[in-house]
């Protein structure tokens, strides 16, 4: 199976030898905010098979630190932590490079309004992953590329792309847990 969604930054890392297990494939999205357009379309149409694809991971604001909540540093956080056991399994690996995983109050709430949400609907084990959820200018003019802390967005993508090769090399593929707010994307699951 493959495991779909993550960056483009990542590859390099997940190119070098060993190779994962099962393979990666990214995909830049359009149209979130149009009602998961590209998304839905991809679902849709794959590129392989979609009984294949194990996991998405979707990548929403990684580079700013300035939560409306405080601070994120060295950290992320997961849409739907607790709906599957791939959150578990990421935060293990994203530790072997000084990154942790942090819970945030009410982030269920965000799973279906990303393009993860598309995947789960399909029944393929999907989250969200952040590093700031919502900021000050979230959304607004304001949101400009000098407020990005790169040194952070760096150490994040280290932890992040541990934790995709983790989900690569594992012998079993993720899988939904029994919480209700799962239950949904369970029942659809193949």
């Amino acid at each position: 199976g493959a495991a779909s969604g993550i960056g483009p930054a990542y590859a390099k890392a997940l190119a070098a030898d060993p190779k994962p297990k099962r393979s990666v494939l990214f995909l830049a999205l359009f149209g979130e905010e149009e009602g998961l357009l590209g998304s839905e379309y991809y679902v849709r149409h794959p590129l392989v098979p979609i009984h294949r694809t194990i996991a998405n991971l979707n990548l929403e604001q990684l580079g700013r630190t300035d939560s409306s909540d405080g601070p994120e540093i060295g950290t992320f956080g997961f849409t739907g932590e607790g709906y599957s056991d791939l959150p578990r399994t990421m935060a293990a690996a994203a530790k072997t490079q000084g990154v942790s995983t942090y819970h945030k109050e009410g982030s269920d709430d965000y799973f279906d309004r990303s393009d993860n949400y598309s995947f789960a609907a399909a029944g393929i084990v999907a989250h969200t992953l952040a590093v700031a959820f919502e900021f000050p200018d979230y959304h607004e003019v304001g949101d400009e590329a000098n407020k990005i802390d790169y040194a952070n967005l760096a150490k994040v993508d280290r932890g992040i792309a541990a934790g995709v090769l983790a989900v690569a090399d594992a012998a079993e593929a993720p899988k939904w847990s029994n919480a209700a707010g799962a239950k949904p994307y369970r029942d659809d699951a193949r």
